[in-house]
């Protein structure tokens, strides 16, 4: 009789620790379904705290930021320029009756060469119209830009130009209209107005350009900003206005403050020189006919597509 005893104690002494384990494990079962929501109420939170238009260029350009660090030089001599494109020899445009510079293009902006070049093919085509490509694009400067609303390019909407136009104040009294229309791309243009034969008319010009793109850049994160080049000027140009044969060293300082700042560079400057047909009397505008084959590279050079 005094062994049979000895089974429930045994059973007791068992059962306890089985069924405290089976308490622990149905604890933390029914912790492990509640929903901590504090990550998605803080998410929410910063949501809307954010800038619309850069959450809207987030989306529409997922990775894309100013920053040149996060991306790929596109280069369509192809070769790279991450290295180190400023150490680049300055060359002068070596054509007779122009005077201008040789730089190659600059693009840090990461972009996808037969894409873009299929686009180019379908706008010489005729398959997509520019000013259906161009309509989340801003042209802003001088009377350059101004063509692309004259020669109906681009929409009027999509040009914020003026012949004479210098870039101080033009840009800076603009800058909040290009902010407000959030630009997939910004075109510059400016410099053949301020342009002096003394050297502190380029310091000054230099320096109110880099002042603006650094704001721009500030406030347009996912916006691609191409400066563009002073186009080759005639020799007969210069003979009217001697101030005009500073055309390279102006490109020479812009393409370094673009390297710089990390925003595109274009320049075409064989191109112009190649079709002096193409050119104005006062050899220093083009005619539509220049602007749509110039358009055709700039495609393809800046990435667009």
């Amino acid at each position: 009789m005094k062994k049979l005893n000895i089974i429930p104690a045994l059973l007791l002494v068992v059962t306890v620790p089985v069924l405290m384990v089976i308490s622990i494990i149905s604890l933390k079962t029914d912790r492990s379904n509640d929903v901590n929501t504090s990550e998605g109420e803080s998410y929410l939170a910063a949501m809307e705290k954010q800038d619309v238009k850069l959450v809207e260029n987030g989306l529409r350009n997922p990775g894309q930021t100013n920053d040149s660090s996060e991306h790929v030089t596109g280069s369509t001599s192809g070769e790279d320029e991450t290295t180190a494109p400023d150490r680049e020899v300055f060359k002068l445009l070596e054509v007779d009756g122009f005077v201008g510079s040789n730089q190659k293009s600059y693009n840090p902006y990461g972009y996808d060469k037969d894409s873009a070049e299929e686009l180019a093919e379908r706008v010489e085509s005729g398959e997509l119209s520019l000013k259906e490509l161009f309509k989340n694009t801003l042209f802003v400067g001088d009377s350059i830009m101004v063509g692309f609303a004259d020669y109906k390019i681009a929409n009027p909407g999509n040009v914020i130009a003026g012949v004479g136009a210098m870039m101080n104040p033009h840009l800076s009294n603009n800058i909040q209209t290009i902010v407000d229309y959030n630009p997939e791309v910004l075109f510059l243009h400016y410099g053949l107005n301020e342009m002096g034969e003394e050297e502190y008319f380029l310091e000054k010009f230099i320096k109110d350009l880099e002042e603006d793109i650094k704001e721009l850049k500030d406030k347009l994160p996912y916006t691609k900003i191409v400066v563009v080049s002073l186009w080759p000027v005639k020799d007969a140009a210069i003979e009217s206005q001697s101030r005009l044969a500073r055309v390279p060293a102006y490109n020479e300082a812009i393409r370094k403050s673009c390297i710089k700042l990390g925003v595109a560079y274009n320049e075409n400057s064989e191109l112009f020189a190649s079709n002096p047909d193409w050119y104005q009397k006062d050899g220093i505008h083009c005619i539509p006919t220049m602007y749509f084959k110039w358009l055709n590279e700039l495609i393809k050079e800046m990435g667009l597509y």
